[in-house]
């Protein structure tokens, strides 16, 4: 038996972390292809490069359309863990390649990467746990 609360929690987290994601990937390429100047600190947490800003439109937009159609939770879980997988590499690929693809992945990238990646491989477990 399935508890919904888990699962409930994990929709949570996966529209969050969707939205969160298509938002900054955006803005930081409108801002970056406009050519505009931010504050420094406001420029270091919202602003990545191209390729990174691409990747969290994808995760994002794909992320949030997916919990739109209201997939069942076997698809869920697997949204989560696919999610969580892929960005925990992106993290240990930050953490050990200078510049991968091109990629800026600094410590403040790598460390949301960790934690995001965790919380979603963590939820997605759980409520795997019990299907």
């Amino acid at each position: 038996m399935t508890n919904n609360k888990n699962i409930t929690i994990l929709r949570l987290y996966l529209w969050l972390i969707g939205s969160s994601l298509f938002v900054q990937g955006m803005v930081s390429m409108v801002v970056t292809t406009a050519n505009l100047h931010l504050p420094t600190l406001i420029h270091k947490l919202i602003i990545t490069d191209p390729l990174h800003s691409f990747i969290h439109i994808c995760w994002g937009l794909g992320i949030s359309l997916l919990l739109a159609r209201r997939i069942s939770k076997p698809r869920l879980v697997r949204l989560a863990l696919s999610y969580g997988v892929f960005i925990l590499i992106l993290g240990f690929t930050g953490t050990f390649i200078h510049h991968p693809f091109g990629m800026q992945l600094g410590r403040g990238e790598n460390v949301f990467h960790f934690l995001s990646s965790s919380v979603a491989l963590i939820l997605g477990i759980r409520v795997m746990k019990e299907l």
